[in-house]
């Protein structure tokens, strides 16, 4: 196959080899590994004939301790002959006849876990948007699911300003052709552009929106707080952040990224720093209890605050005053200072 620029083209070119007496087909990316391989042969001789399409979890990304920052469902194993692949980038499986049922299932056994180091993932930042732009030149039409992947693209290489443009037109002129999960992507990263280019009331507007379209999501939650944070409203945030925490682990069909720390880290810090901003030691020692119980290393640094903060409140009993025969005279703090009157 000659690469072209076109992942679902290359893509279908492998599905093309598959042999029509093979009833279904398994894909994988060379990066790509089973989280457990005799799951897999157990769901293949018991389960495979169930449904034409299976959808599998896959692990995507991964943080600095090695657990998963962002997962989704994904059509993995279909019925040789029934689908083919669409969009020349963050491609996809479509029915070949779109009025035929399909039944689809998820398998809940095994997982697909993505193996890519940090250089793959810059790599692929600004490979990505090159393939956009090589297509823009060919004069090649996007249909609203491709223009809102633009934008996201745009966002992630660091052209959050472009992004807005994209993203924008594509949610007022053609967020009702977008799937809901697609429109609800296409609205957070519209917040997250916003919010890269300092337009935090934007910001701020477009998580509220998603909260209607989806009020279990943390990310709009953690994004509405962070839009009250950077203007300057710490009080209002704190609703925002706590909301995150009281999110259910949902999405819209499994299809849309999620990420654990939005529901648990993120916002806890958060509500840590703004706790210690404005002196509630009390809620933050409660939140600095939540952070050591999932041992998050932020957790020493407030525990620190706390410890510093219960030193210098203590105060002296008269055991602990220096004997002294002078009359000392007190006075609050910044109270003026005068000459003394003997009257």
């Amino acid at each position: 196959f000659c690469w072209v620029n076109d992942f679902a083209k290359a893509r279908q070119f492998a599905f093309d080899q598959v042999p029509k007496e093979f009833d279904y087909v398994l894909w994988l990316d060379f990066d790509d590994v089973l989280s457990d391989k005799e799951a897999f042969i157990h769901f293949r001789d018991n389960s495979l004939h169930c449904a034409e399409q299976w959808l599998v979890n896959y692990n995507y990304a991964f943080d600095e301790n090695g657990q998963p920052s962002c997962t989704f469902f994904r059509e993995r194993i279909v019925k040789n002959g029934m689908f083919e692949w669409k969009f020349f980038l963050h491609e996809g499986l479509v029915k070949i006849d779109s009025d035929k049922n399909i039944h689809t299932q998820v398998i809940p056994s095994f997982s697909i876990i993505h193996r890519r180091t940090s250089q793959d993932i810059e790599a692929d930042k600004g490979r990505t948007v090159a393939i956009f732009t090589d297509h823009l030149k060919r004069g090649t039409e996007f249909e609203p699911r491709m223009s809102y992947y633009y934008g996201k693209e745009l966002h992630d290489a660091g052209r959050s300003l472009e992004a807005i443009e994209i993203l924008h037109d594509v949610l007022t002129k053609h967020g009702h052709e977008l799937e809901k999960h697609d429109r609800l992507m296409t609205i957070q990263y519209l917040s997250m552009a916003y919010g890269a280019c300092g337009k935090w009331a934007e910001s701020l507007q477009m998580s509220l929106q998603g909260f209607q379209l989806h009020p279990e999501r943390a990310e709009f939650w953690i994004l509405a707080g962070d839009a009250q944070l950077q203007l300057g409203k710490l009080r209002e945030a704190v609703p925002f952040y706590e909301g995150a925490t009281k999110c259910a682990d949902v999405s819209v069909n499994g299809l849309t990224f999620t990420d654990p720390k939005a529901r648990s880290l993120y916002p806890h810090v958060q509500l840590a720093q703004i706790y210690k901003s404005i002196q509630d030691l009390k809620a933050l020692e409660n939140e600095v209890l939540i952070l050591e119980g999932i041992n998050a290393p932020q957790a020493a640094e407030f525990r620190a605050f706390l410890e510093q903060a219960a030193e210098l409140s203590k105060i002296p009993t008269p055991t602990d005053l220096i004997e002294t025969d002078d009359i000392i005279f007190t006075s609050p703090p910044q109270m003026p200072v005068t000459d003394w009157d003997e009257n």
